[in-house]
């Protein structure tokens, strides 16, 4: 083809193609963070003090990253010194150095980021002061999800897991006949910065595009095989019955912070992901008269039996 002709135009290759959040061991996977066309939804960096992250790719360890609020310099922020190294405030993190001989970084949010901002994740490899010439921009991109955690059963997930099937009722036998009893709803208790009594709603991940909490109607939806429907509960305690819950499915852990209605525009992704567990009780014993089945559910407290 005799019309190919420069455009003058020269690109260089981030040298970071990922951060990830969390530790590598089974009770808290790493929630990794790409530089994809759309944000992915969990895409998302506690608002807390002292969070570590860290980067993968080629850039050596003990370098330099930055949160930059994605919109300062013309949504250019990591090639300009001045934003990408400015000191922490709502909008920046700060440069922060990642320990000898490692890739991670902490992100000691002294005054905390701001969960309305997006922010770009650049990097250096000088000295990471506002006149280090190899600031670059990882094109990775974070949002600040104000639920750190949730847990139950004495287990924390910060970024994916697993919680019990519980709920209904059930016939329990009391020595001489079967009697119908209520299941305790499951108790999740969330952490981090949202305020006590808030709006927690578990919604099948893929709704809305992959981008489940960022629809009221769908993070406000009914109970159902997709949805927990809308959680409020005392302090940070939400109850929530699971039985309907599919066990095929992941959840987006939302939350909500003025009414937890569909119309309610603080709807916000935390970034974790749940599943619910296929056992829904375990029995010992035989079901005759002379021994008639023990059944050990996932209560709240322990059962004696």
């Amino acid at each position: 083809d005799s019309t190919w002709a420069d455009s003058g135009i020269r690109l260089t290759v981030s040298k970071v193609t990922s951060v990830e959040y969390g530790e590598a061991h089974s009770s808290l996977p790493v929630r990794t963070w790409r530089s994809t066309n759309t944000m992915a939804a969990t895409n998302r960096l506690p608002q807390v003090a002292s969070a570590e992250i860290t980067y993968v790719g080629d850039l050596a360890t003990a370098e330099w990253l930055s949160l930059v609020d994605a919109s300062q310099n013309s949504y250019n922020p990591c090639v300009a010194g001045a934003q990408a190294a400015q000191a922490p405030a709502g909008a920046y993190s700060g440069p922060q150095q990642a320990g000898a001989g490692t890739r991670t970084v902490t992100v000691p949010q002294s005054t905390l980021l701001l969960d309305s901002n997006t922010y770009a994740v650049c990097y250096a490899a000088v000295d990471g002061t506002a006149t280090d010439t190899t600031w670059r921009d990882s094109y990775v991109r974070v949002k600040i999800s104000k639920m750190e955690s949730i847990s139950s059963h004495l287990v924390t997930h910060k970024t994916n897991g697993q919680i019990a099937r519980v709920g209904g009722t059930y016939e329990d036998w009391d020595g001489s006949a079967y009697q119908t009893v209520q299941v305790a709803d499951l108790e999740l208790t969330y952490g981090g910065s949202l305020g006590n009594q808030k709006w927690v709603s578990l919604v099948d991940q893929t709704l809305n595009s992959n981008q489940p909490c960022d629809s009221g109607s769908v993070a406000a939806g009914s109970a159902g095989s997709a949805y927990s429907g809308v959680l409020q509960g005392a302090s940070s305690v939400v109850t929530v019955d699971t039985l309907g819950m599919s066990t095929t499915l992941t959840f987006a852990v939302c939350y909500a912070e003025t009414d937890g209605t569909s119309t309610d525009s603080t709807w916000a992704d935390s970034g974790i992901r749940l599943t619910v567990s296929k056992v829904t009780s375990v029995e010992y014993g035989e079901a005759h008269s002379s021994l008639p089945v023990r059944t050990w559910r996932s209560t709240n407290t322990m059962a004696a039996t």
